[in-house]
């Protein structure tokens, strides 16, 4: 019973170790698709700006 348990401890530990690299690289991976989506975003609205400047 005691090395079952241990083992169940063991199986979540592994689990939990191999999850979370995945999660942390999807979040940064998150964090520069939106940080890219902003940047996308800055850029086409100084297009704008300077082509309405130019008119």
């Amino acid at each position: 019973m005691f090395l079952k348990g241990k083992k169940d401890t063991n199986e979540k530990l592994y689990h939990r170790r191999n999850e979370k690299p995945e999660e942390s690289n999807f979040n940064v991976k998150k964090a520069i698709g939106c940080l890219f989506f902003i940047f996308i975003i800055i850029i086409i609205n100084m297009i704008i700006l300077l082509v309405y400047k130019i008119q």
